[in-house]
């Protein structure tokens, strides 16, 4: 791959994940037969949440490992590393999703009055500050807290994630490819094959 992560491969994949959870999520089931199985896309959707964290640690990683190769990013403090990494990315997620707010926000106004667009912008504050992994979410673990806007749940848990993972690699890269990655992900791999989370039925 190009080191620009903005390229045809990543965007593919973004692209093919996105339509099998527009399929999940739309409860469309375009389907196909072989012999005597019948196929239906969209049926297991939810994995392609999976894999969406897979690709943005994926890239996460070669962003590190990138940053690593300068010389005056092991001089800096960790945790002023961090806090630039994370703000940066608050930042680049805030792009759409404040502007989603926002519309939610003014439909919510014209649907059941300005008061109560108000008030719901209000208890949706914690949806901006990237809190609905934690359950503060309008369609997180917690309802009707404020305003609905889609994905939330999604991208605060990408939030926290990398929250997590970034200070790991940038302290010491090569442990974590060698040591830290493999360990968790065999780690996660047998609690998914072990069935102990479940999300619920597959709608």
């Amino acid at each position: 791959m190009k080191s620009n992560t903005h390229n045809g491969e990543v965007d593919l994949l973004r692209f093919i994940f996105a339509l099998f959870i527009m399929f999940l999520h739309y409860k469309w089931r375009p389907g196909f037969t072989i012999g005597s199985h019948q196929f239906l896309l969209g049926q297991r959707g939810d994995f392609a949440v999976e894999w969406f964290f897979v690709l943005s640690g994926m890239l996460l990683a070669r962003h590190v490992k990138k940053m690593s190769s300068n010389s005056g990013f092991a001089s800096i403090p960790l945790e002023d590393r961090t806090a630039s990494f994370m703000w940066n990315k608050y930042l680049y997620y805030m792009r759409w999703y404040f502007p989603a707010w926002i519309l939610m926000g003014l439909l919510d106004a014209v649907q059941n009055g300005i008061f109560r667009g108000m008030l719901n912008a209000i208890k949706g504050i914690p949806n901006l500050l990237l809190l609905g992994s934690l359950g503060f979410s309008a369609d997180g673990g917690i309802h009707n807290i404020g305003l609905y806007v889609g994905a939330s749940w999604f991208v605060s848990a990408l939030f926290l994630c990398q929250f997590i993972l970034f200070p790991l690699m940038a302290s010491n890269y090569n442990r974590y490819i060698k040591m830290i990655a493999p360990g968790v992900g065999g780690m996660t791999l047998g609690i998914m094959l072990s069935g102990a989370f479940s999300f619920g039925s597959v709608y």
